[in-house]
């Protein structure tokens, strides 16, 4: 029994193909180009050969040839002609050359377009010759496509082939062309030699098809693959959740029928359920509601506090004072003017000064200690307080005039002044700005709900303990810094999230309504 050649073996192997693939593998055989419509026809024959589609379209018998002879294949055509190539020096599209069976000898003067052929021709066949090609350099314009028509002949007809759009055809792959730069490559250039049995590129060809309609395939499951957005509505693992998760077409809907049957007894137990949860939501609103209240009653106090802090750093109480020190350094003044120069001695320096007034002061304080009537010092024969000295005339006269000069009105406006500024000091230097604690279950909730509003807030208050500073440094110093302004924390904002937190209650409120 004779052996069995290879194409004789992969016509046998055809014949046990499916019907789409007998389709593309008889294309492939008969040397003809595979089309996107060819894949497109062969996709369609294998959906409804596996049931994935309606069977609509008619299959025409595939005759499959049994012959074993490749040589009827290669002899069946021939080259006849070359027309049209665009986009080669200056070779014009009308042109064509005829090829005789036998001879055909192309000649003429240098420059006139043989080499252009040639390169042509070296880069539609098997070719290790010159594949440069070349624009017309005299050209301004640049050609929209390099391309060729070639002409061939079968036992029936004659047919185009154009390059490069068809260079995939097996008629590209049946001549060889030869010029002087492939002799120089064939001598110089290492030369790959292969041999490959007749038939078996058949194989590669039928891959790449299949891969094309493989894709289609691969394209329709991801169109027709939906997500399982039901598998959102189960949070625990349940039986059920699992079931639901594998659900596909595939999928049996007796299960899931059967999975769907509740019990009365389920329906006992997811009543007893809904009731529980209506209870546990009551608590719930009630405890939101409550702590909404407990949220405005803290906002109301901070607001309140906001007030306060406000009151320090108005512009009438910023002015007041700075009215207060202005009122200090006139007083100041005024007192110096109206008898200091009296007590103008060589003998004792600063005279005038804080440090000799508050050493009167003291004096006059320790001599009422000493009489029940402040008046009675010094009468005649008193001692001096600090020395023990019998007082004289003159220095009788000094004391007496050191009292008179501090009951003056200047002075006495001044002590008064003095008494209000320390006063002013002391709230100041006591007072806590520090009226937002991060801790609080206020501060908690306003970062959540009002955030852009507690920013605000904090910056403004910061701005005000700067402000607080200064106007402690300028009563300390008796000197009003111009730099100090009025500062404020707004309250605008508290209406807005008073009104908000009042419709929640309500709202709350009217769930719970509901929920009843």
């Amino acid at each position: 029994m004779a052996k069995k050649s290879l194409i004789e073996e992969i016509h046998d192997w055809i014949s046990e193909l499916e019907y789409w693939e007998q389709v593309l593998a008889v294309k492939i055989l008969s040397h003809q180009s595979i089309a996107d419509s060819d894949i497109k026809l062969a996709y369609k024959f294998f959906l409804e050969g596996n049931g994935l589609e309606e069977k609509k379209s008619q299959q025409p018998p595939i005759k499959i040839s049994s012959s074993s002879s490749p040589s009827a294949i290669a002899t069946d055509f021939s080259l006849c002609e070359i027309k049209g190539i665009k986009g080669v020096n200056a070779l014009k599209d009308e042109q064509s050359i005829p090829i005789s069976k036998n001879l055909s000898i192309l000649y003429g003067d240098n420059g006139v377009g043989k080499s252009g052929y040639i390169r042509i021709l070296n880069n539609a066949f098997l070719s290790r010759g010159d594949k440069s090609l070349l624009a017309n350099i005299y050209s301004t314009v640049k050609p929209k496509e390099t391309s060729c028509v070639f002409k061939f002949k079968d036992s029936s007809k004659e047919y185009d082939l154009k390059f490069p759009d068809h260079s995939k055809n097996y008629e590209f792959s049946c001549y060889s062309v030869f010029d002087s730069s492939s002799i120089t490559a064939h001598l110089t250039n290492a030369n790959v030699i292969q041999f490959l049995p007749n038939g078996l590129e058949f194989f590669d060809s039928f891959s790449n098809v299949i891969t094309r309609v493989q894709e289609l395939l691969e394209n329709d499951i991801r169109v027709n693959s939906p997500a399982n957005d039901f598998i959102d509505f189960f949070d625990n693992d349940t039986a059920v959740k699992k079931l639901v998760e594998s659900l596909s077409g595939s999928s049996d809907l007796k299960i899931f029928q059967e999975k769907s049957k509740v019990s009365a007894e389920e329906v006992m137990k997811l009543a007893s359920l809904e009731k529980n949860l209506i209870d546990l939501k009551k608590v719930d609103v009630a405890k939101k509601v409550k702590g909404l209240r407990k949220i405005k009653e803290q906002l109301d106090e901070l607001k309140e506090e906001f007030k306060s802090l406000n009151e320090y750093f108005s512009e009438a109480a910023i002015g007041k004072l700075k009215k207060l020190i202005e009122s200090y350094l006139h007083n100041k003044q005024l007192s110096a003017s109206e008898g200091l120069a009296q007590f103008k001695t060589e003998n004792i320096g600063s005279i005038g000064s804080d440090e000799w007034k508050d050493l009167l002061v003291a004096a006059r304080t320790f001599a009422e200690i000493q009489y029940d009537d402040e008046d009675l010092y010094p009468a005649d024969k008193d001692f001096c307080l600090l020395c023990h000295q019998p007082l004289n005339k003159e220095a009788k006269l000094l004391i007496e005039a050191y009292w008179k000069f501090l009951s003056s009105s200047a002075e006495n406006d001044l002590k008064e002044i003095l008494e209000e500024i320390s006063e002013m000091q002391t709230q100041l230097m006591e007072l806590d700005t520090k009226v937002i604690s991060e801790d609080s279950i206020l501060i908690e909730w306003l970062s959540e709900n009002s955030e852009a509003n507690l920013n605000t807030w904090k910056a403004q208050i910061k701005s005000v303990e700067v402000t607080r500073k200064q106007i402690v440094s300028a009563l300390k110093g008796k000197k009003w810094n111009d730099e100090i302004t009025a500062k404020q924390v707004s309250l605008r904002a508290f209406a807005q999230i008073e009104k908000s937190i009042q419709d929640k209650i309500l709202s709350f409120n009217d769930d719970n309504q509901l929920l009843n």
